[in-house]
């Protein structure tokens, strides 16, 4: 690129553009990147995190509320909505203490009215079931967050998108005539006090459905070997091994057998006259 052989290269791996460098400022963790780079940190908690759809949410919630939905006892329920509960209680808690004057630092401030905001617009159960199919998809597929920071992004963001109306703005466009949805982002403060007080409260609820599936899981993944190696023996053992030639054996006829027999005496009688005139 011109006029960058003066500048560093960006440290994201397969960037390659010139990193947005002060040498004269602090040294930090997004000194060495890009301003795309810079984005993509900002609004996934790292450069190389990539999108996650909620296409690959949405069934993992819906198993969960199957799970809560067939507990009799609605022990499942009435947990999850106690947590929703005391995340609230807690929000509150710290909005009533800014109100009385006391010091709260502006993020928290803004992530407990975020939270307080999908909290109301929702069911508690609902909020609890998004919370736990991120935990899900974490445990089944621990390679789409590529560090913890994007982890806890993305499930800030997730989390965020499922229940608040208000987090997805819109615009029209012209050029496609249709309208675009667009999340709203929020600082990277914001969304890490956010991310704390959800994966800390969640946690229970989560930690319990990973245990719940590596248990199916693992059963029925035994029960299904030692149905498919049981059948396999018993078809073995019932079955008798037919005395005389395998179907698969070729048996000559008779028409084969007297022109072999034939075809052998004419190559003596030929070898013989080779031997005379010899």
């Amino acid at each position: 690129m011109k006029g960058s052989f003066t500048r560093p290269v960006c440290e994201t791996p397969g960037c390659g553009r010139p990193s947005r460098f002060n040498p004269y400022a602090v040294v930090r963790q997004n000194s060495r990147w890009c301003e795309p780079c810079r984005n993509r940190w900002r609004r996934w908690g790292d450069p190389r995190q990539s999108v996650l759809q909620m296409k690959a949410l949405i069934p993992i919630v819906r198993k969960v509320l199957g799970v809560i939905e067939r507990d009799r006892t609605t022990k499942i329920a009435a947990g999850a909505s106690q947590l929703c509960l005391n995340l609230r209680d807690h929000v509150e808690e710290v909005l009533a203490d800014l109100e009385r004057g006391q010091t709260v630092w502006r993020w928290t401030d803004r992530a407990c009215r975020e939270i307080l905001r999908c909290l109301r617009e929702n069911e508690p159960v609902k909020c609890a079931a998004v919370a736990g199919a991120l935990f899900l998809l974490r445990e089944r597929a621990p390679r789409t967050f590529v560090s913890e920071e994007a982890w806890v992004h993305t499930f800030v963001r997730s989390w965020r998108k499922m229940l608040s109306d208000t987090a997805v703005g819109s615009y029209w466009d012209h050029r496609e005539q249709k309208v675009h949805k667009v999340y709203k982002e929020l600082p990277w403060q914001v969304v890490q006090n956010m991310g704390q007080l959800l994966i800390t409260t969640f946690a229970p609820l989560g930690a319990r459905l990973i245990l719940l599936e590596q248990r199916r899981r693992g059963k029925l993944g035994q029960e299904a070997v030692k149905q498919s190696l049981d059948a396999g023996f018993e078809d073995l053992l019932k079955s008798k091994r037919k005395k005389g030639p395998s179907p698969n054996r070729y048996v000559p006829t008779q028409q084969h057998k007297q022109r072999m027999s034939e075809s052998i005496k004419r190559w003596w009688s030929q070898r013989k006259l080779a031997q005379k005139k010899s």
